[in-house]
């Protein structure tokens, strides 16, 4: 891990909930230097989660200007296997 974030419990439990609330998780180089992600959950038909899909590549294709194009584009295709799987809810 990249020790420029804060990995305290409270900071990371706020960070959970903020992705509950957008239904995105976005890791801006933390795992591996150079590399972002974006990331969002699969539904079954019963509301568990059972999967994710996650879109990652080099900060120099997935730029920061189209961060939040990247961020619905994943969480799109997210609720629509979702709702392939009988997800009547929302991501």
């Amino acid at each position: 891990m990249n020790r420029k974030h804060d990995y305290s419990v409270n900071v990371l439990k706020l960070q959970l909930e903020q992705i509950r609330q957008i239904g995105v998780a976005f890791d801006d180089q933390e795992r591996r230097l150079g590399v972002r992600r974006f990331a969002s959950p699969i539904f079954d038909g019963n509301g568990k989660k059972i999967a994710a899909i996650d879109l990652a590549g080099p900060v120099f294709r997935l730029t920061l200007d189209h961060k939040q194009h990247f961020a619905e584009l994943v969480k799109k295709t997210a609720q629509r296997i979702s709702k392939q799987l009988g997800f009547a809810g929302g991501i």
